[in-house]
């Protein structure tokens, strides 16, 4: 791409797809559970599967598009998890007392069972 002027081109950051696989032990922030050795953020997609350790927060949390599976379960432990896109849930998300999921999308869906405070911010659409 050729820019005149002086002209600067930010193009959005896009983000890449984790999927958990738990082979550490049940701690988000382990890079060690997920596939990627790293762990997700706002900007990147998170799939969730049925393991034996199934992730459990440990800080507040951000992702762009959740998806969890049948069986697999996100343990909120009193922390916040930010979805910024969709989030399709086969899977559950448990929480008590100030945990929470708050969606922060524009023109997104969400399906399934959150068992936690719920806030949404941006738009969505509930389907199933």
């Amino acid at each position: 791409m050729t820019v005149a002027n002086g002209a600067v081109v930010n193009w959005p950051a896009t983000g890449n797809t984790f999927t958990w696989d738990g082979s550490a032990d049940n701690d988000w922030f382990n890079p060690a559970n997920w596939d990627r050795n790293a762990v997700p953020g706002a900007i990147d997609d998170v799939i969730l599967v049925p393991i034996t350790n199934q992730p459990v927060l440990s800080n507040n949390a951000a992702v762009n598009n959740l998806t969890s599976t049948i069986g697999s379960i996100l343990d909120l432990n009193g922390f916040v998890l930010v979805v910024n896109g969709t989030a399709d849930l086969a899977g559950s998300i448990t929480g008590i007392g100030t945990a929470g999921v708050t969606l922060t999308g524009t023109g997104q869906t969400v399906r399934g069972t959150i068992n936690a405070e719920l806030a949404v911010i941006g738009s969505y659409a509930l389907n199933g």
